[in-house]
């Protein structure tokens, strides 16, 4: 029995030290204050700066404006980016919030 309270114990401490931590790294202040009495307005906190994460490689396949339109309704995918043959460039087709299609093209 004695075994057993100390493993909860253990358990127990790692589930504090972590939730301690986390919070510790999370906590934004602006500079000048130190966490105490005058804390800093909403506005003065340092917001985190947005990860970006890679994804996997992404075939960029050569097929038309409107092949690209029929895939795009086929699937569930938020964009499709291909090589246009008739202007050789990269282009990009997207699912809009109003349930249209998007197509980005560079100059």
């Amino acid at each position: 029995m004695e075994k057993v309270e100390q493993q909860a114990q253990k358990v127990k401490g790692k589930w504090t030290e972590r939730k301690r931590s986390d919070t510790r790294r999370r906590t934004a202040r602006a500079p000048g204050t130190d966490g105490r009495a005058g804390r800093a307005e909403p506005a003065e906190r340092e917001l985190p700066v947005p990860r970006v994460i890679r994804a996997t490689r992404y075939a960029v396949k050569p097929m038309s404006v409107d092949d690209a339109a029929v895939r795009m309704e086929q699937t569930t995918e938020a964009f499709i980016v291909f090589r246009n043959p008739e202007s050789e460039t990269v282009s990009i087709v997207y699912r809009r919030k109003d349930g249209n299609l998007g197509l980005i093209e560079p100059d």
